[in-house]
């Protein structure tokens, strides 16, 4: 025998409120369950997915050169202050782009390492 939702919710919907919560109760018993500890407020799918997806903020980032641009020797200098590289060091790193800046660094950090070598033309990514 096979009892469709819309025949239960008509023979529930012509129950009083007292037919209900002695309906409630044998539900209870039957399938062993508490209604006390289910939380029976409607929310929305926005709320849902709130619940669902806990999003962490990355805290630490790496700061990558996909490519130098036009101006290299620009780039070079800023490279120079930023890792402390002699002149020689600093023209193989540009050079060897696209290669990882800086490891594991704050996002103000990696922000402003970003936007001085962006002004220069330089191709930056942040992970």
């Amino acid at each position: 025998m096979s009892v469709k939702n819309d025949e239960i919710i008509s023979a529930i919907s012509k129950m009083s409120v007292l037919e209900l919560v002695g309906l409630i109760k044998e539900i209870e018993k039957a399938f062993n369950i508490s209604t006390n500890s289910v939380n029976l407020t409607p929310i929305s799918s926005d709320e849902i997915s709130k619940q669902n997806v806990k999003v962490e903020e990355k805290t630490m980032f790496t700061v990558s050169m996909t490519s130098y641009g036009e101006d290299k020797i620009n780039i070079i200098k800023k490279i120079r202050t930023i890792l402390n590289l002699g002149l020689k060091e600093a023209k193989d790193f540009v050079e060897s782009a696209p290669v990882i800046i800086k490891k594991d660094i704050s996002k103000a950090d990696a922000e402003s390492i970003k936007v001085e070598l962006e002004a220069s033309g330089a191709k930056i990514e942040l992970k």
